[in-house]
């Protein structure tokens, strides 16, 4: 049996049972499906859930889609994240940036630390004045256009919340560049792979090779990188950042 994400062989002794009786090295997590059987070691199932739940794309909280390849089964989202996290302050903390990922739009966060609740407001509505608003967890005041505490009689602060610039996206390429991440072919996004072999499919559905970058074609690697040498595989990794 193999890892339906990272394809790796599982461990003896593999196990179908609830995550919290499921050795974290290497064994398997039964997908909670009637219909499908896939399974899937513990680390890859942990990092998909995550970043599913991250995904403002999918629309959907009750079910969780197989991540086994056009597999096309979904499962229950409460039996799949009792599989994944042990204690139930976790599976809140997923259910809530779920919730704000497909309902809010535009998130703004109470500015109180002990607080933290999230608004669906737009602070460009209000740049350049202050305006009063209620949270309605904590039902303390903060300004709307500064996302601070409220502040009476007093302007706005100079310092904004920044937006991501040209430098910063560069400056991101090159952390990503220098740490060994590979960029998807087809939408982009950079991956950072922890465990596994090199197949990788991407949060946009497609598959692609992390060690060269290439789409991944009938089950390889498009390029067939393996019979590169280390000179033209950096070559293929420089040219995947520079757009």
């Amino acid at each position: 049996m193999e890892c339906c994400i990272c394809f790796e062989p599982f461990a003896s002794g593999s196990s179908s049972q609830s995550v919290s009786s499921v050795d974290a090295n290497n064994r398997a997590v039964n997908i909670p499906s009637q219909v499908c059987l896939h399974l899937v070691c513990y680390e890859c199932m942990r990092l998909y859930i995550e970043t599913y739940g991250d995904d403002r794309r999918e629309e959907n909280s009750q079910v969780i889609p197989c991540p086994m390849y056009n597999c096309g089964v979904f499962m229950n989202t409460d039996e799949t994240l009792e599989r994944v996290y042990d204690n139930q302050q976790d599976r809140d903390r997923w259910k809530t940036m779920r919730i704000e990922k497909i309902f809010i739009k535009n998130p703004v966060y109470c500015p109180h630390p002990d607080c933290q609740a999230v608004h669906d407001l737009d602070p460009e509505e209000h740049l350049g004045r202050s305006r009063f608003g209620e949270c309605m967890e904590c039902h303390r005041g903060f300004c709307i256009a500064c996302q601070t505490t409220w502040h009476p009689y007093k302007a706005c602060p100079s310092v904004r919340p920044r937006t991501c610039t040209r430098a910063d996206s560069l400056a991101t390429r090159k952390l990503a560049q220098d740490k060994g991440w590979t960029r998807c072919p087809s939408c982009r996004y950079t991956v950072s792979k922890q465990i596994g072999c090199d197949h990788v499919v991407c949060r946009c559905g497609a598959q692609f090779c992390y060690r060269c970058g290439s789409a991944f074609r009938g089950g390889s690697c498009g390029r067939s990188c393996h019979n590169l040498s280390e000179t033209e595989v950096k070559s293929l990794r420089e040219a995947m950042f520079q757009n």
